[in-house]
């Protein structure tokens, strides 16, 4: 493994940035211009020769001047390699499968293991929910006082000041049973963290209106606007446990348009301005 001299391990951004050290000069200029104006058909070439270049360059040098040119112009390129990758990955969807596997298909089954892991839903979701530092958006049916309590384990009292979370749930009069226990938790949890907790939901004549048996069925959750879970599985034991559920983990510009569907349903939705009535939903029916 190629390291610097103080023994990290190259990312293979900082491989590609000590290139400069095996290009003349005269073309140096030429390859950080290619990579100021995009065009990286210039940069391939260079790429490839990563491997052989880096630590013959490093072992060439033999003063402190050397070591100095080695190292300002190789972060340099670094960091215009950074800004290039961080736009490219902006504009692709990065897509990570997760799921709910029930313990019927390993006992049924010819023991090959699943493409995902059997609980992977649960870690993806809880990843989403502890990414969000600014804005966390979750819009998840139904929601268990076990199941939003396993999520939210890890967050510390206080770790997430700042952080709004704006949540959609069904809390009508039919299901505030069901509901209310696992929105108080929920609420009380981020609460604790010390950010600032936002809950809409139906109103009664509004979930009439839709004439279905659940009038919401849909399950998302958008950290920062820039990573969300999209799936099947609400924020249950049985969904984080023990039904088969799938989902995935997305990154890019689905994001985006997530993010966007979200504010318009959550601009069309009643706020709960008094907590009271979760809590004394959540009490009533423990």
């Amino acid at each position: 493994m190629i390291e610097w001299t103080d023994g990290k391990p190259l990312t293979p951004v900082q491989r590609t940035g000590l290139l400069l050290l095996n290009v003349p000069s005269e073309r140096r200029g030429l390859l950080l211009q290619s990579v100021r104006s995009g065009n990286e058909r210039l940069l391939e070439p260079y790429a490839q020769l990563v491997a052989r270049a880096c630590r013959r360059a490093i072992d060439a040098c033999q003063t402190e001047e050397e070591h100095w040119k080695v190292w300002s112009c190789s972060e340099e390129m670094a960091d215009l390699l950074e800004r290039r990758q961080a736009v490219f990955e902006a504009t692709q969807n990065q897509i990570r499968l997760v799921a709910t596997l029930s313990k019927f298909f390993f006992l049924a089954g010819d023991g090959a293991l699943p493409p995902v892991e059997r609980w992977s839903l649960m870690s993806g979701i809880k990843e989403v929910l502890l990414a969000a530092r600014k804005r966390l958006c979750i819009c998840i049916p139904f929601m268990s006082e076990t199941g939003t309590e396993d999520l939210t384990l890890d967050l510390a009292p206080n770790s997430r000041r700042g952080l709004e979370v704006e949540i959609i749930a069904l809390l009508t009069s039919e299901l505030l049973a069901k509901n209310a226990p696992g929105v108080a938790k929920l609420v009380a949890q981020f609460e604790a963290a010390g950010a600032r907790v936002t809950v809409r939901s139906l109103t009664d004549e509004e979930a009439a209106l839709i004439g279905a048996l659940v009038p919401m069925h849909a399950k998302f959750a958008i950290a920062d606007g820039v990573f969300a879970y999209l799936g099947s599985g609400n924020f249950s034991v049985a969904a984080l446990y023990r039904v088969l559920e799938a989902g995935v983990l997305i990154k890019g510009p689905l994001v985006r348009e997530l993010q966007e569907l979200f504010d318009w349903i959550a601009g069309r939705l009643q706020v709960w301005e008094q907590a009271a009535g979760i809590w004394e939903g959540a009490a009533r029916y423990q």
